[in-house]
């Protein structure tokens, strides 16, 4: 229970997908061509899966803890609501980040992970936000 309401795993996720990305990003700028370039793709969108997942079980958890274990009619409804309760900045950019998550399970193609890598530094805003909001809310709960 060490990681329940903490930001540490997600703090360490982020900084897995941070590193992943420049080093993709540095990749493809140095020669498209090289045969390595799809692994380091698929590494990114893991980290960027990964970092989401670890980022949604922490909101929700968050949630939990300041509201009772409240059933949500769906995501754009948990979204709302954490955006009500401040834990995110805007619902509409959490949406559009689990609706990627959920393409990327279904329908895995190379050039829509071209595109959802694209939204990697979108993300990687809204987490930072979020993961600030989080630790303002962990020190007062102290």
């Amino acid at each position: 229970m060490a990681h329940s309401l903490t930001t540490d795993l997600l703090e360490k996720a982020t900084a897995t997908l941070i590193k992943g990305h420049a080093i993709y990003c540095d990749r493809l700028t140095k020669n498209t061509d090289e045969p390595e370039l799809e692994l380091y793709r698929d590494s990114v969108v893991k980290r960027f899966e990964y970092t989401f997942e670890t980022a949604q079980k922490l909101i929700k958890k968050q949630l939990s803890h300041r509201q009772g274990n409240q059933g949500y009619k769906n995501r754009k409804h948990l979204y709302n609501v954490a955006m009500r309760l401040n834990l995110i900045k805007s619902d509409l950019d959490w949406i559009k980040f689990r609706d990627l998550r959920e393409r990327l399970l279904q329908d895995y193609e190379f050039e829509f992970a071209d595109q959802a890598i694209a939204e990697v530094p979108a993300f990687l805003n809204a987490l930072e936000d979020t993961m600030q909001r989080l630790r303002r809310m962990e020190q007062k709960s102290l």
